[in-house]
Parts: C-alpha cells; structure tokens; sequence
C-alpha cells in the first residue's frame, strides 16, 4: 500500500455479544480515520440463530513506514476479549500527490 492510499478494517463479533462494550480503536500516528459504520446481522440456519455485528472503519495512510494496528479490544462481562495485531507496510507513492495519472493539465 502506498502512502495516500485508503483502505477498509473491518472488525467482526459473531455469538452472544450483548452486553459488549466496544472500546475506541486506536491507530499509530500516520492514520486517519475517513469514515465508519456499523452493520449487524441475525441469520436463522436449521433452526440455529447466528448473530453477528461488523464494525467498518475507512482509513488513509499518511505517510510511509512499518505499522502495527490493534490489537483491538471490548470488554464482555468486564473480560478484555482482544484481535491479533495487524503488521502494515507504507510504502512511499509512485508519483508525488500533485502528479497522481488522475489529474489531467492543460498546457
């Protein structure tokens, strides 16, 4: 990924998850966070109900380097339940921002 790209984490709880305090994410300086949103979903499989909710979170790296994200943390009846800790690579972009192949110039 180069930086200036942005791209999408999503987090997801499937289960019994009533009761779940989601805590902030918090992300290395470089990031930013663009958007988000929130989706739950309630599925009936031969007679089983599957609960699920996904966290989606647009984020644009700033500026090149190695990064850690998360891990990410809720809290279920005052557990920490925490992710696995994502390894990132920022690359520097291509072309400088003001010369993106988008742009066009008249001349």
């Amino acid at each position: 990924m180069d930086a200036g790209s942005q791209f999408t984490l999503t987090l997801t709880l499937e289960g019994q998850f009533q009761g779940a305090e989601l805590q902030p994410i918090e992300l290395p300086k470089g990031f930013a966070v663009l958007a988000q949103s929130q989706a739950s979903n309630v599925s009936v499989r031969k007679g089983a109900v599957t609960r699920s909710l996904s966290l989606t979170y647009l984020l644009a790296a700033q500026e090149p380097g190695a990064f850690k994200l998360g891990p990410f943390q809720l809290r279920y009846k005052n557990t920490p339940v925490l992710t696995d800790a994502i390894d990132l690579v920022v690359k520097k972009p291509a072309l400088p921002p003001s010369a993106q192949p988008h742009q066009r110039y008249t001349l």
